[in-house]
Formats: C-alpha cells, sequence, structure tokens
C-alpha cells in the first residue's frame, strides 16, 4: 500500500472530523481573522495526520495480526514515516509566525503521539505507551483533549471554568471511542503484547465503561448547553459501541468518525 492510499483509506475522514470540530469551536473569537482560525485548525489537524500516519507505520506487526489484508506493506513503511514528517514540520512555520504558545503546545503533543508508537527511554525503562494498560487509552484522550481546549485557552488569553468542562467531556468522548475502537482488535492486540481494555476486561466491562464514560459526557453536555448535533453524535457512539462485536467490518468502526463528521457540518450550518 502507498502512503497516499493509506492516508485516504485510513485516515481522511477522522483528520476532516478533527478540523471540523476545531474550527467550529474556534469560530467563537471573533477577534482573529477568519484565515487565522482556518490556519490554525489545518496546522492542528496536520499535528493528528502526523501521530496517526506514524502509528500506522510503527503498526505493522498489530495490523498483520489483526487485519492481514489491511496491513501496511513494510516496503512503504518509510515513505508514510516520511509524509507523516512532512505533516509534522509543514504547520511549523506558520505557528512561530502566529504564536509560539501555540507551537509549544502543538510540539508537545507531537511528542506525546510520538511516545505513542515508538518506545522512549525515562531512566532505565524503555516505555512505548501504546503497550500501556489504561496508559494506551488515557495518552491519546489527554493529548487531543488538552490541543483543542489548549488552543482556547492560548488564543482567549486566559482560563475558564468552561475549559474544564470542555476538557472534560472530549476527554470521556474521546476515552470511550478508543475502547470501542480496541473491540475491532481483540485478539490481534493481545498476540502482539497490546494490552486494552476489551482484552484485559472483556467485551462485556469495555462496553459497560463505554457507557459510562458517555452517559457522564452526555450530562455534562446537556447541563451545560453544548450543541444539540454533538450530543446526538454522542448518544449514536453509544449505540454503536453497544452493538460492536470483533468480527465486524472494520468499516463500521470508523462509521463512528462519519457521526462526528456529520454533527460538525449541521452544527457550523445551523448554528
Amino acid at each position: 500500500m502507498n502512503p497516499i492510499n493509506s492516508i485516504l483509506k485510513y485516515r481522511i475522514h477522522l483528520f476532516a472530523s478533527f478540523f471540523l470540530i476545531l474550527y467550529f469551536t474556534l469560530r467563537s473569537f471573533k477577534d482573529y481573522a477568519e484565515s487565522d482560525l482556518i490556519l490554525i485548525s489545518l496546522s492542528l489537524t496536520s499535528l493528528t495526520a502526523f501521530v496517526y500516519l506514524y502509528n500506522k507505520a510503527t503498526d505493522i506487526k498489530e495490523d498483520s495480526l489483526n487485519r492481514k489484508k489491511d496491513a501496511a506493506d513494510r516496503k512503504y513503511s518509510g515513505r508514510i514515516i516520511t509524509a507523516s514528517i512532512i505533516f509534522l514540520l509543514l504547520p511549523m512555520p506558520y505557528l512561530i509566525y502566529f504564536d509560539i504558545e501555540l507551537l509549544m503546545l502543538y510540539l508537545a503533543a507531537a511528542f506525546v503521539g510520538y511516545s505513542y508508537s515508538s518506545s522512549i527511554r525515562i531512566g532505565g525503562l524503555s516505555i512505548r505507551l501504546k503497550e500501556v494498560f489504561i496508559i494506551k487509552n488515557t495518552s491519546s484522550a489527554i493529548v487531543w483533549s488538552s490541543v483543542i481546549v489548549g488552543t482556547h485557552i492560548i488564543l482567549r488569553g486566559n482560563f475558564r471554568l468552561f475549559d474544564l468542562i470542555n476538557f472534560i467531556v472530549i476527554f470521556l468522548i474521546i476515552f470511550a471511542v478508543e475502547i470501542f475502537w480496541d473491540i475491532k482488535d481483540i485478539k490481534g492486540d493481545k498476540k502482539s503484547g497490546i494490552r486494552t481494555i476489551p482484552n484485559q476486561l472483556g467485551l462485556k466491562w469495555a462496553k459497560s465503561i463505554i457507557s459510562i464514560l458517555l452517559l457522564v459526557s452526555l450530562l455534562l453536555m446537556l447541563k451545560y448547553s453544548f450543541p444539540v448535533y454533538f450530543i446526538w453524535a454522542a448518544i449514536l457512539c453509544w449505540l454503536f459501541a453497544m452493538l460492536a462485536k470483533e468480527s465486524w467490518s472494520i468499516f463500521y468502526y470508523h462509521s463512528v468518525i462519519f457521526i462526528w463528521i456529520i454533527a460538525s457540518i449541521l452544527n457550523l450550518i445551523l448554528l
């Protein structure tokens, strides 16, 4: 599989979802030019491209166990890594020009994304975040919650209580979706030493945890008047998760991202 096909097949809808959600939330900053809000959203979306393409290139072993036909071809893994680095570097000139604090947030998130897929040494320990139980999901949820909420704080220049509510809601939803996505890879992840909630606690417990996470996020969204289409998107995510089976097509799992794309477009157009 060549790098371009890998981008289009595996991640383009995820990038679109992240861009639309981020851009929708940034539109409230009326003091900034529309072009800057779009460029900020594109810059941080480029960060997601780096993280997920790099993870794809380093996941050949896991992918070959889970879905042999979807595993990245080893001869192209170097090209996918090169593409991921290009996505990482591309926004930096703009971020340096626009705001150093935003650049620091960008680089911190990139480092965690790198550590998710590749081992880093801490003292005498070699740690790959993806292989650490619970930390796998937690690190991903914290990074993307921090990127979205941190961008708001930097642009506004101060912290508000609602930023904490936003962080918690986004964190809970991403954590739940991460667990949901792990359902499709239960056997392969276990064979390759990746400990996930579904393969360690079982499908029943995984779905129960997803239900709790999404229920808390829904209660917070209702209390603090979040956009109605995001509320419905969370409800649909819960429904998809409750019906999920490991044997079902990968496209079923990817459809959750399309739910958020549709919700984001509706919010942009109608609210």
